[in-house]
This record gives C-alpha cells, structure tokens and sequence, in this order.
C-alpha cells in the first residue's frame, strides 16, 4: 500500500523479546461524522467544507477491524528510528511471530490520505507560518481578548463559527486527551492554511504529532517502567484512529489472520458540538472567505456572503472566473496577517517575545516537511540493526 514496499513486515519472535506494556486508549483522535444532525445549523457552512476539503478524507477515515492488542504492543515498543527517518513499533502475531511497522511521512501520507505535490501541481510545500503570525491570525479572527503568547489561547475566546472550525481539528487530527481549549502551533498552522487556502504539508505536521507523542511516552516510561504502568501515570495511546488505519493496512498487506473474538480497537466519533460563549461577547467574526463558500454546497444553495453577491453583481456576466473583490479582499488580508499590520502590534515586551518551547519547536520545524522525505528508500532489513536515540523536539 506504501511506496516502500518493506514498511511492515513478518519476523520470528526470539526469547530475548523485550516486554510489551498494554496501554489503555482514551478519548482522543475523534473521527468527524459527516452530515451528524447534532451539528447546529450556524455552522453548516464549516461543515460542508470540511466535506469537501483536501482533509476530508483523514478527517473521516477509520477502521473497526483492528486489534486492540496489536495497537496496544505496538504503541508499547514504538520509538523513533534516526536511520529511517521513521517510527517503528511491534506486536505478536503469535508465540512464534512479531510485525514489525515502520511508520513514515510516505506511510501515513498515502494510509491517511494526503495530497501529494504532484497532486496539487506544485513543486513544493510552503513553510509553515510563525508563531508571530499565528497570533496575528488569532486575532484577526475576532479573538475578544489580548493575547501575546501562543500558549495563551482559549478556544472560548473565539467567534463560536471559528470555535467550531478550530474545535473540528483539534479533535480529530490532535491527540488532546485533557482540555479542549488549548491549542498547539502545529493544529493552529492547519486552520490558517485552510482559511487562507495555503500548500502546508499536512502530513509533515501529522507526523510530527504522533512522533511528540510517542517520545513523550518513552520520556514517560525511561523513569521507571514498572511503577509508571502500574501507577495511574500510566501513558494512554495517542492516535488510536490513525494507527488503527495503518495497523490494519498492514494485516492486509501481509495476509495475517485474526481471530473473530479478539477485542477490536475503539474508535470515538465527533457528532456533536456546543462551544461555551463568553457573556461579554465577541468582535465581529471575520466573514468566511470566498474560496471555502466554493467548497461548500451553501453556496449553491442560498448561502452566500453580502460582499460576495454584491461583488458577483459587479461584475459583467461571464466574468466570474476573473478574481472578484472579494477574492482581492482575502488575498490582502492574508497579506497583513502575514506583515504583522492587525491590531494589538505594537512592541512586545522581551517576556513576550520569548515564545514557550512548544511554539519555538513549531517554528524550528518550518522545513522539517522537507527533511521528513528522507532515508526512506533505506533497506528495511537495517531495522535489525541498533537504533539510535529519539532526537529531542
């Protein structure tokens, strides 16, 4: 299924197998229901985009034909390999018999699905934005309070339509086991890059995600194994929808057998959505722009934005395909984002500036798209070979 043909593969079980923990799965990785009657009618448009975006499909995808026990051991084991460029983790098959899985960008881009360059008839991926950028998006949005750290942001804090667009990717594409509220720079870059309609690479950000986390988890359990499995610290598995899917990619692929009555790994549904709203109110929302109202069926069907129709009348019959005002309007917009002109720009005091690691990581990582692609067309048999320590992040 992979452009490697080697990412998973077969291998006997040896005495001296390290011991694999059975985490437990939590809330997380939500999969987005499709037209839930649950979603209130104010935000049809968003959900009509989010039906017909480059992202529907990673949004949406899931399998209930996965092991639990395979996702478990494989969540145990998983580390990040240097010389693959990758992360490897495995599960018994048998008494006799491991996978082992190497997860890479070229993996989880063609099991998740994402658009490649060549899809999108591009020659490259964009950086992604700064964090300075991030918040003059924020702001932009109608953030109704100050905010001059990332770290800061509240999702309540937004207009309830972008409350919702936010909360959509944060809980399906994000491994947020705790507070929805909280955003990381990663989850903030996808939605400035489908407001402003820009060529990030979906599936470098995504991988960066799940690798986080799972170094997160061998922090966890360098410590002390055996107290932090039996203690309430125990590590729940991140990312259980998508490595249900590429788990059960690689059972197809390999033609293994699963017992009927092996528990299957759980998957949880995003149907339904109620954002808390501040009494003190909002400013007003930014209008949605043009080029997610073509995405969306409203469009069509009588759901139109004021300055849009306005800007159709304008213009001579026949014409539409040349750039509207409105489209104008975007493209400028994105422009004083991006230049740092919105409001609430003056000087940050050097404490402001400083940015928390989580931010300073999402910048530092603006080619690690680019570097993701590499190594992998390395033998798989290596994998046998000592790995080298995680890099820190």
């Amino acid at each position: 299924m992979a452009s490697s043909n080697e990412w998973c593969k077969l291998f006997p079980k040896s005495a001296e197998s390290s011991r694999l923990y059975r985490f437990p799965i939590k809330d997380n990785n939500h999969m987005y229901q499709l037209d839930s009657p649950k979603f209130e009618e104010q935000y049809g448009v968003i959900c009509e985009f989010f039906s017909n975006c480059e992202l529907t499909q990673t949004l949406t995808a899931f399998t209930n034909e996965c092991p639990l026990s395979f996702v478990q051991e494989w969540y145990s084991s998983s580390h990040y390999n240097d010389a693959h460029n990758g992360i490897i983790g495995e599960f018994d098959i048998s008494q006799v018999v491991k996978c082992r899985i190497l997860i890479t960008p070229t993996v989880l881009r063609e099991i998740l699905p994402l658009l490649t360059t060549e899809e999108l008839q591009i020659t490259r991926f964009e950086k992604r934005p700064t964090s300075e950028t991030l918040l003059q998006f924020i702001r932009m949005l109608g953030y109704n309070t100050k905010i001059t750290r990332l770290s800061n942001f509240r999702r309540q804090h937004l207009p309830p339509i972008w409350n919702f667009m936010f909360s959509v990717q944060n809980r399906t594409l994000a491994c947020k086991l705790g507070s929805m509220d909280k955003a990381t720079p990663k989850i903030l870059s996808i939605m400035y890059a489908l407001f402003f309609n820009r060529n990030l690479d979906m599936v470098g950000i995504n991988f960066d995600m799940i690798m986080t986390s799972i170094e997160k988890k061998n922090k966890c359990l360098s410590k002390d194994p055996e107290q932090t499995t039996q203690t309430s610290k125990v590590p729940s598995i991140t990312f259980p929808r998508f490595l249900s899917l590429i788990i059960h990619a690689a059972i197809e692929k390999l033609h293994i057998l699963i017992a009927t009555e092996q528990p299957k790994t759980p998957f949880y549904i995003m149907n339904s959505f109620k954002p808390t709203i501040l009494s003190e109110g909002y400013p007003e929302a930014r209008r949605i722009p043009h080029h997610m109202l073509n995405q969306s069926n409203s469009a069509s069907e009588g759901y139109e934005d004021p300055e849009v129709q306005s800007s159709h009348k304008s213009e001579p019959e026949g014409t539409l395909a040349r750039e509207t005002k409105v489209e104008r309007d975007d493209r400028a917009l994105e422009g004083a984002v991006n230049e740092g002109v919105m409001e609430e720009t003056s000087s940050a005091s050097e404490e402001d500036r400083s940015t928390s690691s989580e931010e300073s990581e999402d910048e530092s990582s603006e080619t690690s798209s680019e570097d993701s692609q590499r190594e992998e067309s390395k033998s798989f048999t290596d994998l046998e070979k000592p790995e080298s320590s995680s890099p820190s992040t």
